[in-house]
């Protein structure tokens, strides 16, 4: 983004438009925690970097340029051109459209979008974000508004999910000039999926490589068809919590810290939002130095690639990925997947009589004791199998296309 632009307003929705609990913490506006989506920064990023260009293939002893297909599959998977501006078009069309008559609302588009993790063709998850509108009711009468505004856009098709936990709006048309295909899912008020973007956004903000560990296991699930969450297997949000999960807790040395406890840790301000404390650390050099406390142990190399915030020892996103596989396919048996200290918010349930049935329960960073996995167990096996069969394809020196 050169220095003349600016962010998108469309994206720039601040938390104080939201109604919070009347125990909230109240901070000045300039300290008040904003939810900032980030749009055209992250499009434009992907945008910049659409043309990279790789120049280690001829590395001695490399896995068989494992490292050059994920990385170009990442690169393959990007948003084109095209893809922003018709992004962007649509959300300025929707933002103006529901200005006319709502002049206090914000569409603020959240998830894989946002987050670090769409692919071409993916949903788009957009939030419309309008105070005191909190009611079940309210928000299905104002959804239904939506599609009548939805009508006059290249003549979509509009499905209204209104049985839905979180009643939606589902919305796809093609645009025959760019051959864009728009999916996009809008919801009132859900805010507390936004700030979870900006989580999530934020550790792929520290280390490229869940980055392109995210796009690949995402890409992954869905070839071998487990990433259909309305089947009952993992959705993305659960892939990408138990990435950054074995990027904290299982990986020596830990490649990512939690942003949450370190909040804890200093003892931050509580920053409330639908009356639950959404506080996280977000300041780079604090987080660098956490990393550095939690490596303290760890053995630095003489020599050799290392990290280059803190020099720790480095290890390549190939390697990541087969002990990913192998420790979800053979290692973890059972225990809640959580990218926070949860210890406080469970009385013992590391010795509870029914711990087993933690499996591949996967912790929702905010809001502590809720499964965003919800797996079947009939698919637990069908899961293990497929982690198991990527290990084993990757640890002999298979492609990734062999694995997907």
């Amino acid at each position: 983004m050169t220095k003349k632009e600016t962010l998108n307003p469309i994206a720039m929705t601040a938390v104080e438009h939201v109604t919070c609990d009347t125990n909230s913490t109240h901070r000045d506006k300039s300290e008040n925690t904003k939810i900032r989506t980030y749009l055209n920064s992250y499009l434009n990023n992907n945008n910049n970097n659409y043309s990279r260009k790789y120049n280690n293939r001829n590395e001695p002893n490399k896995r068989h340029d494992l490292n050059d297909e994920l990385e170009e599959l990442e690169i393959s998977l990007r948003p084109s051109p095209t893809d922003i501006t018709n992004i962007k078009k649509f959300l300025t069309f929707l933002q103006n459209e529901i200005n006319k008559y709502y002049k206090n609302c914000y569409v603020t588009p959240f998830g894989s979008i946002i987050n670090g993790f769409w692919m071409k063709c993916s949903d788009i998850d957009i939030c419309i974000q309008i105070p005191l509108l909190l009611n079940r009711k309210d928000q299905i009468t104002f959804l239904k508004k939506i599609c009548y505004i939805l009508n006059y856009y290249n003549g979509g098709i509009i499905e209204q999910r209104f049985s839905a936990k979180i009643p939606i709006v589902h919305f796809a048309c093609n645009d025959l000039q760019s051959h864009f295909k728009l999916s996009c899912d809008i919801s009132i008020n859900n805010i507390l999926a936004v700030v979870n973007s900006k989580l999530i956004q934020k550790y792929v903000s520290i280390d490229r490589r869940l980055q392109i560990l995210g796009i690949a296991i995402k890409y992954w699930a869905k070839c071998r068809n487990i990433n259909d969450r309305s089947k009952g297997f993992l959705s993305s949000f659960s892939l990408i919590l138990m990435i950054i999960h074995f990027l904290q807790s299982v990986i020596e040395p830990k490649i990512l810290p939690s942003l949450q406890d370190i909040s804890v840790k200093r003892n931050d301000q509580s920053v409330y939002i639908m009356g639950i404390d959404c506080k996280y650390c977000q300041d780079m050099n604090i987080i660098k130095e956490e990393l550095v406390k939690l490596n303290s142990n760890c053995a630095y190399p003489k020599s050799g690639n290392t990290n280059d915030s803190n020099s720790i020892k480095y290890v390549d996103t190939p390697s990541l990925l087969i002990d990913f596989f192998k420790f979800y396919g053979y290692k973890y048996k059972s225990g809640i997947i959580a990218i926070r200290d949860i210890n406080a918010y469970y009385d013992n349930f590391q010795v509870a009589k029914n711990y087993d049935s933690y499996f591949f329960f996967v912790d929702n960073p905010f809001e502590v004791g809720k499964n965003v996995a919800n797996i079947l167990p009939q698919n637990y096996k069908i899961i293990i199998n497929e982690m198991k069969r990527a290990y084993k394809i990757l640890k002999n020196n298979g492609t990734w296309k062999d694995v997907c």
